[in-house]
């Protein structure tokens, strides 16, 4: 498989590095990562900082380590499996990323209070989701109230119609 990804996987994940804008001393933690096709891009504007990504299935982060040998190796990235919900982080994160990760629809106030206490003042959560059947607004604005209902406020939100990747993202930050 190599670093093979297809044309629309490309650019969603494009789409969604060029909003995150990453600075080179973020600290990001990125929930859900898959395969590491985010974590590729994060990477490259990386110098000072560091990305830890965590992804539940072993077999993802098999193939994120094989995707991203040299940032692991430059110090710029550290994967973890786990769920987060299990995870212990202690530093903050400028930036927290998910992308279509599915707690964020199902309100787990757990999930959220940990991101809060995980965002440093001033950061920024990023929510993205790719919809099969195109963006599904609805699903957008339950998301948007229940961010706002566990205590972020909605920086900005983008809907990205470009077919047949249809995506939308949000952009929190914490109170």
């Amino acid at each position: 498989m190599g670093k093979e990804i297809s044309v629309q996987a490309a650019n969603r994940f494009e789409w969604a590095a060029a909003l995150i804008h990453t600075l080179p001393e973020d600290q990001i933690l990125e929930i859900g990562c898959g395969a590491g096709l985010l974590a590729e891009l994060i990477t490259a504007s990386l110098d000072s900082g560091k990305l830890t990504a965590i992804d539940s299935s072993a077999s993802m982060i098999r193939k994120a380590e094989k995707r991203n040998r040299s940032a692991i190796v430059a110090g710029k990235l550290s994967l973890l499996t786990k769920s987060f919900n299990e995870t212990s982080f202690r530093q903050p994160f400028s930036k927290i990323v998910a992308f279509n990760v599915n707690f964020f629809w199902k309100n787990n106030e757990d999930e959220l209070a940990l991101i809060r206490q995980l965002l440093a003042p001033g950061g920024k959560l990023f929510v993205f989701y790719q919809t099969p059947s195109g963006v599904d607004l609805t699903l957008m604005k339950k998301i948007e109230d229940m961010l706002s209902a566990n205590g972020f406020s909605l920086f900005r939100s983008f809907v990205d119609n470009k077919e047949p990747v249809r995506s939308f993202a949000l952009i929190a930050t914490g109170n």
